[in-house]
């Protein structure tokens, strides 16, 4: 799992709003806002904050939605020219859309990016593991999380990631004979900086990226999914930029109400980011997406959970195809455990080591692992359709399906907690929160809630154990 690809920070908004904390961790109650504030109307928030942030992200993302559809039609109407110019010139419009958001600090992305070519090459010509230029470039990222000036590494950390994760996917693919040679300069250039998913993502491997240039002829339902997926990311933006604050500043007063809505605040963040992925990767014209605006993330799945291994793997599920076959299957031989944690690590090693997104993604890789074997088990005592694993209304392994009422009952109750372990790990990420804190300090909010959710899992374990 991967908390995000595209941080909100990348886009240079004003932040109107913003909680305090007590000396204790919790949520104050109440808001920093002055009193005329507390009585600003719907029509007002979105005067005020919905269509003045809309518009400042229109100007750069419609203009790379264009390009998008403008390479996909020359790619339609000149199959014959030589795939070396396309590669070359998906390159040159991911740098261009790249400068739009990052301006000058695109020199870091390109100066990585050759330097790994580089590296990668004279491993190869050497008879040197080129997977091993991969820890190299995980831990490039930590190191950079700790150097750079604190206002500048937000705005390109994410695209450094992608870089990152594309790279290591072209050394591991490499190495275990997924490809057959490794990529020229030209096809890598166009690869690491590929006008689809070089800001946004999603993560593809290059097999999926020579799909770009396989001449396409446009659908209605291609365009449909792309139009669906802006308009639902905008949706999710709104929300997470300026309505959910509302919300919670109207009618919340409780300190779990709180916590939940600040984490629903950040996964809109989130949906918002990806499904303006999605519509870039589909009008780029990705064909491992399968022409679908769902096939990024699904937030059913994850505001109404069935367990929290379903939330890890429908929050980003490109991201998670990453992990899984180039951390969680290398490392499955050591053994389930060590498996789960190693990937959560890899994923916490993505985004530099950051205490915060840290702490909940090896937390998450503890939960999940635990929820796994503690439901594995009961579903086995029980003969019930009840493990993190969603079975079939028609399943044929158990004897009591999820048909049955009191299955329905003890699916739901694991649904309800999934939420409050949610809510409680997603309260430790704040959208508008100074990351530049001590490791003390970065767990204020788990400390003033007594780590409730932690002794949950520990006595869930436990139990576990006696099943």
């Amino acid at each position: 799992m991967i908390i995000n690809e595209m941080d909100l920070g990348s886009f240079d908004l004003e932040e109107e709003y913003d909680y305090d904390l007590d000396d204790g961790g919790m949520y104050d109650s109440h808001y920093s806002y002055d009193d005329q504030n507390s009585y600003i109307t719907f029509a007002e928030i979105i005067e005020s904050c919905a269509i003045p942030t809309v518009r400042d992200i229109c100007r750069s993302f419609f203009p790379t939605l264009a390009l998008c559809f403008a390479f996909q039609l020359f790619n339609y109407f000149t199959p014959g020219i030589n795939v070396k110019i396309k590669h070359i010139l998906s390159g040159i419009l991911g740098i261009g859309i790249l400068y739009m958001y990052v301006e000058h600090r695109i020199i870091h992305s390109i100066a990585v990016a050759v330097i790994f070519y580089l590296t990668v090459v004279g491993c190869i010509k050497n008879g040197i593991r080129t997977s091993l230029t991969s820890l190299l470039l995980l831990s490039y990222l930590t190191i950079c999380e700790f150097t750079f000036q604190r206002l500048e590494w937000p705005r390109i950390r994410n695209v450094q990631m992608l870089i990152v994760m594309k790279a290591v996917s072209l050394t591991m693919d490499y190495e275990g004979k997924f490809i057959r040679e490794f990529p020229s300069f030209f096809e890598y250039f166009g690869y690491i900086f590929c006008f689809g998913n070089c800001i946004f993502g999603p993560w593809v491997d290059f097999k999926s990226y020579l799909e770009i240039f396989v001449p396409k002829r446009p659908t209605r339902q291609y365009v449909t999914e792309v139009v669906k997926s802006v308009v639902l990311g905008f949706a999710f933006f709104v929300l997470s930029m300026c309505l959910i604050d509302w919300l919670l500043q109207r009618y919340s007063q409780s300190t779990w109400g709180i916590m939940y809505g600040k984490a629903a605040e950040f996964r809109s963040g989130h949906y918002f980011v990806m499904y303006l992925s999605s519509s870039l990767a589909l009008a780029a014209g990705f064909e491992s997406l399968k022409g679908k605006s769902d096939s990024i993330t699904k937030p059913n799945m994850i505001e109404f959970p069935h367990s929290l291994v379903e939330v890890v793997v429908n929050w980003n599920i490109p991201m998670h195809n990453w992990l899984k076959r180039y951390t969680f299957k290398p490392l499955q031989s050591y053994g389930n455990f060590l498996a789960v944690i190693g990937t959560y690590f890899v994923s916490s090693l993505l985004h530099g080591l950051n205490y915060r997104l840290s702490g909940v993604l090896l937390s998450l890789g503890v939960y999940t692992y635990v929820e796994h074997t503690f439901r594995r088990k009961l579903s086995y005592r029980m003969n019930a359709c009840i493990s993190s694993k969603s079975c079939r209304l028609s399943c044929d392994k158990h004897r009591f399906t999820g048909r049955k009422l009191g299955v329905c009952f003890i699916n739901l109750f694991f649904t309800i907690l999934a939420l409050y372990h949610l809510s409680y790990l997603g309260c430790l990420i704040d959208l508008r929160a100074d990351d530049n804190v001590t490791f003390y300090q970065a767990f204020d909010r788990w400390r003033g809630l007594r780590y409730e959710s932690h002794y949950v899992i520990l006595i869930t374990y436990i139990v576990s154990l006696f099943l």
